[in-house]
């Protein structure tokens, strides 16, 4: 390569030295003219043959280092793909092995986070092949086109896995709201069983704490069923349903509760009446003694 970039050297200053020649040239009587340029033109023939020899062994050596860097790209995406393929397969059999298929919440992250940065490298493959692509013939081109297709079949179980990962990760988060809505129903019973057994004296205040318990856990249940809608998995459905089942038997204790005050009232009312009814009638003895 040197001693081809040095002959290059020589070459343009023997031409530039025959240009300045022939200009010299021009000068001289016409026949000391013609003969000199007719030497100077098979010179600079002689040149021209030198240089397109000179321009082979460059464009030689343009090409092999083409192939040497296009061969140093492909082995640097082919560890990208491999590292790639091999997390993948890794999550696979963590998914398998799974009971129901069903991954920890730790484990979940764990291969949410592999699924991105093997996502990330990928990503960087296929941007780069594709501007490979661009310029690359023959089988360098061949090349290329395999290791794009292999990326994009990557890329392609890549997004499966994160797409049933966050399907995973939609249900246990479902399953956590459902737990936290049984816990909120069993307020709303222990409030209507007090309504329920509680004495006249106590039924005023009684009715008002219930009331206030059950219109918080239909509160904490509406938002909770609003948390688990939001969610995009199919998985997540049973879940809502649960927790619309649970809501619905709370906003039906709240209307029980509405019954129970206005009985009560009714009651506390009789009870008035009793006393006015006893006090006329011992105020009627009274005035008849």
């Amino acid at each position: 390569e040197d001693a081809t970039s040095e002959a290059m050297r020589k070459l343009s200053s023997a031409r530039v030295e025959v240009a300045n020649q022939l200009v010299i040239v021009g000068a001289y009587a016409t026949r000391v003219k013609e003969s000199a340029m007719s030497e100077y033109g098979a010179l600079k023939a002689r040149l021209q043959k030198a240089r397109e020899q000179l321009e082979v062994f460059l464009k030689f050596r343009q090409g092999f280092r083409a192939r040497v860097e296009a061969k140093s790209r492909l082995l640097e995406m082919a560890d990208v793909l491999s590292a790639a393929e091999l997390e993948v397969e890794k999550v696979i059999m963590a998914l398998q092995s799974a009971e129901n298929g069903q991954v920890g919440r730790e484990e979940s992250e764990a291969a949410v986070i592999a699924m991105r940065s093997a996502e990330s490298g990928v990503s960087a493959v296929l941007l780069s092949v594709n501007s490979m692509l661009q310029g690359a013939v023959g089988i360098a081109r061949a090349s290329f086109r395999e290791v794009k297709d292999r990326a994009c079949k990557v890329q392609s179980k890549i997004n499966m896995l994160l797409a049933e990962l966050f399907g995973q990760n939609e249900a246990l988060q479902a399953q956590k709201l459902a737990q936290a809505a049984d816990r909120e129903i069993v307020k709303v019973e222990s409030a209507l069983k007090c309504c329920q057994e509680v004495e006249l004296p106590h039924i005023t205040s009684t009715n008002e704490l219930a009331s206030k318990v059950i219109g918080e856990a239909i509160r904490v249940l509406r938002t909770k069923l609003a948390e688990v809608n939001a969610f995009k998995s199919e998985a997540v459905k049973p879940a809502a349903g649960a927790i619309s089942d649970l809501l619905k038997r709370a906003e039906g204790a709240a209307a029980k509760v509405m019954q129970f005050k206005r009985d009560a009232h009714q009651r506390k009312l009789a009870a008035i009446l009793k006393e006015v009814v006893e006090a006329v009638a011992c105020a009627e003895a009274a005035v008849a003694a």
